[in-house]
């Protein structure tokens, strides 16, 4: 968490740029000051200029930016580049095309663009050389009840996704299958026929190709009248 042009994330992290002057372009170096307002510390950050297909070294080496903290790049040769951030729970953000060619930047990274950027939100970029994972789900109800709606929210988001069911119900004994899920830990939302609502939290997404039961006791338990 729906891929569109990565230019737009980059809009979330670029907030002042001062253009050098005229002289050729392969002369100018750049420098870059990340500023990390976000709720996660940032581990790494690689450079790849955007015609090639491997990333350079880690950035950071080892050093990292906490949330509130700073770091600032240095002598970046001038190019357009592919970025990719790792934050601490090792989730990647990858923003295509940026232009370092500035002279001196200055780029805040918010915990809405990490979560827009990473898939969460409005956008998900590709990594380099490859692309991002997704899974496929199928939900057997073999509870009693007809569910009614389904909702994802990544565990560390406080908004709820659109109903993954639309237009569809679950009844019992039927089955539905989710697809194209972006590789994450997520909560997960149920509302039966009955309006009672189901949440559970913690849930690994990343295995392609599984299969959730949903049984009477399931039901009971996670709305708070069984175990």
């Amino acid at each position: 968490m729906r891929m569109r042009s990565c230019t737009v994330v980059l809009g979330f992290f670029l907030v002042v740029a001062f253009a050098g002057g005229s002289t050729a372009e392969a002369a100018k170096r750049a420098s870059v000051k990340i500023v990390n307002k976000s709720q996660w510390a940032i581990h790494h950050l690689y450079l790849s200029p955007t015609d090639e297909t491997e990333w350079g070294p880690d950035q950071l080496r080892d050093a990292t930016v906490d949330s509130g903290e700073a770091f600032t790049l240095t002598d970046i040769a001038c190019s357009d580049y592919d970025v990719k951030l790792v934050d601490e729970d090792g989730d990647e953000c990858v923003i295509e095309d940026v232009d370092l060619c500035g002279g001196k930047e200055v780029w805040q990274v918010t915990s809405a663009a990490l979560l827009a950027c990473q898939g969460f939100g409005e956008a998900a970029a590709a990594p380099k050389g490859g692309s991002t994972r997704h899974a496929t789900v199928k939900i057997v109800n073999t509870s009693h009840f007809q569910l009614d709606h389904f909702f994802l929210s990544p565990s560390r988001s406080n908004e709820w996704g659109p109903d993954q069911l639309g237009e569809d119900v679950i009844e019992s004994g039927g089955s539905f299958t989710l697809t194209d899920i972006a590789c994450n830990v997520y909560d997960v939302k149920i509302v039966d026929e009955d309006d009672d609502v189901c949440v559970v939290a913690g849930v690994d997404l990343c295995r392609d190709n599984s299969m959730w039961q949903v049984t009477n006791k399931d039901l009971l338990s996670c709305q708070g009248y069984g175990d």
